[in-house]
C-alpha cells in the first residue's frame, strides 16, 4: 500500500521516509520495514502527547490547589470561575493522560510488529496514521 501524498508514501519526497532510510540503511525489505516503523513512530508520539497533557493537568491541579488564583486575582467572582475551570481542565487532562499514555503503550508493546491488510481500503490505522502526520 503506497498511498501518494500522505506519511506512508515511499518516496523521496516524503520526510518521513527519507528519516526512515536514514536511519534504516540496510533494510531488505523497505515496504513492511518501513510500515512498522511508522506505527512505532505514531504510537511514541502518541505517548509523548499524553505525557504532556498529564504535567499540564498536574500543573493546573497545583496551580488550584495553592490558592494562587486567589492572591492574584482576588475574591472575586472571576476567580472563582478562574478555579473551576483550571479545575475541571486539569482533572480531564490528568485523568485522559494517564489512560491514553497507558493505552498507547499497550498498542506500541502489542502492535509494533503489526502490518495491515493491504487489499482493505478502509483500515483504521492507515486512516490514524494519515491525520496523525497530515497536520
Amino acid at each position: 500500500m503506497n498511498i501518494i501524498g500522505t506519511a506512508l508514501e515511499r518516496s523521496k519526497s516524503n520526510q518521513y521516509f527519507n528519516s526512515f532510510l536514514k536511519l534504516n540503511p540496510s533494510s531488505q525489505d523497505n515496504e513492511y520495514d518501513f510500515k512498522c516503523w511508522i506505527l512505532k513512530k505514531y504510537f511514541k508520539q502518541n505517548i509523548l502527547i499524553e505525557i504532556a497533557k498529564l504535567i499540564i493537568g498536574i500543573i493546573l491541579l497545583v496551580f488550584v490547589a495553592s490558592s494562587s488564583i486567589y492572591k492574584i486575582f482576588g475574591t472575586s467572582g472571576v476567580s472563582t470561575v478562574v478555579v473551576v475551570t483550571s479545575l475541571v481542565i486539569g482533572i480531564a487532562l490528568t485523568g485522559t493522560g494517564i489512560m491514553f499514555s497507558i493505552s498507547n503503550y499497550r498498542c506500541l508493546k502489542n502492535f509494533k510488529d503489526f502490518l495491515w491488510d493491504d487489499e482493505e481500503e478502509e483500515n483504521e490505522i492507515v486512516s490514524k496514521l494519515i491525520k496523525f502526520y497530515k497536520r
